[in-house]
């Protein structure tokens, strides 16, 4: 096999395009694809090299790919998509990238993405409660599909009805961004991405008037507030997710499917020790990454591993096989859940590491503590695999599984179900009032639960609880809650503790005793018992 074999486009290549990586780290680590002008980068320390240095490597490329679909919407929509001049953050440089990575940072915290945990798994077991009992199902169309774009639809504050026109849009978005599709198929993306500006509009335009917590409703505020977001900007930032936020995360648990069951051994470890699953996915990761390469534009002549790049050419870092080189990964092609490795270049790397990771990262995690526990001995049922049809990613469009189902709900009951032992939950419902962060701290209660202070009325249902919290921890600037002693008995706990909150210049330490009454591994009520009038002299 020469060098010269390799072609992104070739369908042959986009089947197992792993040979092909190895051949060219070994005898051509920058290779000039012939007639297509694209330069690409094979080994992991010279992928490294691109990434890290978008003075030399501009991100240009990705800009003029994430405007393709614009190209292809019909002319009565292109009026209202985004101005040329609008930045998309996977497609910017600094000062810009900047910019746009602070502001929207401020969506993805860690304490945000982890409060999702609890959502995640309900959504997955819905999912998984439809195929189980059947003991077989095509799992990208049931399960790997449908999780990312619910989790992502109610990131966004997408109606739930909508979730299937979502995954359509998405996509479409795909293709246009990354491919050249013919004329046929590019009028029926055009349309599907005329329909997705058409709704954002809508959905933009509702969040001004009534604004909200969702994800989209907080890029508003930060853009009314701070005067930092565009409208356009907020429009490109949320179709960017829409794409990227739910596409390869579906193409990373597939995937992972598929590397467990070619490597029946390492299946059985995870599903023996399911403390390794965080270790899989990393490895799965690396082992056959969601996303084959990126793209980048070179600003110099720039020479890498002996070779002259010139000004302006197209350059693609393939983080595929940058994750295959045996020069950074021992046994770079096994597949080893144990090898947890954190060099892999699946999210990127530098100023552009996906902002999404750590919700992927969840996502698959959750995708997999939900479903090994429910079966055994699952096997491919149809030999061959169809692979998607965009260029820069890789997963499988349909797998079809047969399996022997479980009764065991879980094989770590203090995390795989996702329902925390008693204790558990209610040490880190307490641990995460240090957060002040309403959003998060409501996500622990059952839709319906009940929050009660108890000198005071309680207050019922979720969305009221959030409300209440907020304007609790409003005065607030820093809170720490120390808990004395921790009982149990079925599901109530006894949480005694000291409460030590500063507001500004006052402050109090006040001793407090709640009970809490979980089910399915949320609070279902709690009640503080505390003396009120030590708390009002204290903080007014």
């Amino acid at each position: 096999m020469h060098p010269a074999a390799y072609d992104p486009l070739d369908p042959v290549v986009r089947q197992d395009p792993y040979p092909y990586y190895a051949r060219l780290r070994r005898e051509a680590p920058v290779y000039q694809v012939p007639g297509g002008g694209l330069w690409a980068i094979s080994r992991h320390e010279d992928v490294l090299a691109v990434l890290r240095s978008p003075e030399r490597f501009s991100s240009a490329a990705m800009a003029d790919a994430v405007r393709r679909p614009i190209d292809l919407a019909p002319e009565g929509d292109r009026a209202g998509a985004p101005g040329v001049g609008a930045a998309a953050i996977i497609g910017s440089d600094p000062p810009a990238h900047t910019r746009l990575r602070s502001i929207v940072s401020r969506v993805f915290t860690p304490r945000r993405i982890a409060a999702l945990e609890p959502r995640v798994r309900d959504i997955a077991r819905q999912l998984l409660a439809r195929f189980i009992p059947r003991g077989e199902c095509d799992l990208v169309a049931e399960y790997t599909v449908p999780l990312p774009v619910a989790v992502i639809a109610e990131l966004l504050g997408i109606d739930p009805e909508r979730q299937t026109d979502f995954k359509r849009w998405s996509d479409a978005a795909m293709r246009a961004v990354f491919d050249s599709p013919e004329p046929e198929e590019a009028e029926a993306i055009g349309q599907s991405l005329g329909e997705m500006n058409s709704y954002y509009d809508e959905v933009i335009a509702a969040r001004r008037s009534r604004p909200s917590d969702d994800l989209i409703g907080t890029l508003l505020r930060a853009e009314s507030v701070d005067g930092a977001l565009t409208a356009d900007e907020v429009k490109i930032f949320t179709f960017t997710l829409l794409v990227a936020g739910n596409v390869t995360t579906t193409h990373l648990i597939a995937n992972a499917v598929l590397a467990l069951l070619e490597h029946p051994a390492e299946l059985e470890k995870v599903q023996r020790t399911p403390a390794l699953i965080q270790s899989m996915v990393e490895e799965a990761l690396r082992y056959d990454s969601p996303v084959q390469f990126l793209l980048r534009t070179a600003t110099a002549d720039i020479e890498l591993a002996g070779v002259t790049i010139p000004r302006g050419a197209v350059v693609a870092p393939l983080v595929a096989s940058a994750n295959r080189d045996e020069r950074t990964f021992p046994n770079a092609d096994r597949f080893e859940v144990t090898r947890n490795p954190r060099d892999q270049l699946a999210f990127g790397h530098g100023i552009h590491i996906c902002l999404g990771a750590a919700l992927a990262r969840l996502e698959a995690r959750v995708a997999f503590e939900e479903l090994l526990p429910r079966i055994r001995n699952p096997i491919r049922t149809t030999e061959d695999l169809n692979w998607t049809n965009v260029l820069t990613l890789r997963g499988p469009t349909a797998l079809r599984l047969g399996f022997e189902t479980t009764e065991e709900r879980s094989a770590c009951p203090s995390r795989a179900t996702g329902i925390l032992d008693n204790e558990t939950l209610v040490r880190r419902f307490i641990e995460s009032w240090s957060h002040l962060d309403a959003a998060e701290l409501a996500a622990y209660f059952t839709e319906d639960g009940t929050y009660h202070n108890v000198p005071v009325a309680p207050v019922t249902g979720r969305a009221n609880i959030e409300a209440m919290i907020r304007a609790v921890i409003a005065p607030w600037s820093e809170t720490r809650w120390e808990i004395v002693t921790l009982l149990s008995a079925g599901n109530v706990v006894v949480a005694e503790r000291i409460d030590r909150t500063r507001a500004g210049e006052r402050s109090v330490e006040l001793p407090i005793v709640g009970v809490f009454e979980l089910e399915e591994g949320k609070i279902r009520a709690w009640r503080d018992y505390f003396d009120l009038g030590t708390y009002t002299q204290a903080m007014t």
